[in-house]
């Protein structure tokens, strides 16, 4: 509900009459993003690479984590963290891709993938750039050698239940 106030906030992009725009690239296709130039702040950018599913079955999930890191991002108003956002298409051939798009374009540190398949996938790049990789998915079995799992685990499940069975 509060997003959808704040979408109201949002600025208001008027139209002449008689003139039409084509459509937009999509957001994520916009690189780099997020921030004001370097110059302009005078700060040392930290590029954040995000590889999400922002096509293929997984996208409109993709796009909502997207559109939550924007927001996270602007609330934080970081001059010094620049996103750049690249699609992994759902796939593990797309999440390599992606990896390797956003380490050639300067990410210091990988946030994402979403899957397992992705994860692995994805790790070879980030392993051999020594860039450390925050991954999404659930499957412990993913994490050491620079790649870190930030999805709820089974055992983690499987704690809380079991303590609050007891409590």
């Amino acid at each position: 509900m509060t997003v959808l106030a704040l979408i109201g906030c949002a600025p208001q992009v008027q139209q002449q009459a008689g003139r039409q725009r084509g459509p937009a690239a999509p957001v994520w296709q916009q690189a780099p993003m997020m921030a004001p130039p370097a110059a302009a702040t005078g700060v040392a950018r930290q590029r954040v690479g995000l590889l999400l599913p922002l096509s293929g079955p997984n996208a409109a999930l993709g796009h909502s984590m997207l559109n939550a890191a924007q927001l996270a991002l602007f609330e934080q108003t970081d001059p010094a963290v620049e996103f750049l956002p690249r699609d992994t298409r759902s796939s593990a051939a797309g999440a390599t891709e992606a990896a390797r798009a956003a380490i050639s374009d300067g990410a210091t540190v990988l946030v994402g993938p979403l899957t397992l398949g992705e994860t692995a996938a994805a790790a070879g790049p980030a392993q051999a750039a020594s860039v450390p990789m925050l991954s999404f998915t659930s499957d412990e079995s993913q994490a050491g050698n620079g790649v870190w799992v930030m999805g709820v685990t089974p055992a983690q499940v499987a704690r809380r239940l079991a303590s609050a069975a007891l409590s």
